[in-house]
């Protein structure tokens, strides 16, 4: 993957979630950072549910992205403006759920509010780490 980006120079990576396994260990996260750093590009990254602890039950809820936003980014919905194109991260990992991920209306919402304060982008790319979608029966 990293030789493929080298070559190929995108002007974003993008990177949705589940760079560490268990988010138990700080230097796993010191890791994913060094390892994003080494790119040498521009990247845009939303956790997903492995970025939660899932073995520090006080971390899960009380603290749940602390490791993420010391190494990774400050916030865990992201946006980057290339030109006429808007790329805006959306965290639908949650600490109250262990396996699935979802998106509340509220964060809905702001998302709305997020792209309102680019009238002129003429194209927007959202980026999570589940699916929007639930297909029963398939997981």
């Amino acid at each position: 993957m990293k030789r493929c980006i080298g070559r190929l120079k995108p002007d974003l990576v993008v990177v949705s979630g589940d760079l560490v396994q268990r988010a138990a260990f700080p230097a796993q996260f010191a890791r994913a950072r060094r390892f994003l750093d080494s790119l040498d590009r521009p990247y845009l990254s939303v956790p997903g549910n492995h970025e939660i602890s899932i073995l520090n039950p006080v971390h899960r809820f009380l603290q749940p992205y602390q490791l993420y936003k010391r190494f990774i980014h400050e916030t865990t919905e992201p946006q980057v403006r290339l030109g006429q194109l808007l790329v805006l991260g959306l965290d639908s990992s949650k600490p109250y759920l262990v396996h699935r991920g979802m998106v509340t209306a509220r964060q809905l919402a702001r998302l709305e509010l997020r792209i309102s304060e680019f009238p002129g982008v003429a194209r927007r790319i959202v980026v999570t780490h589940h699916p929007l979608l639930s297909f029963p029966g398939l997981w």
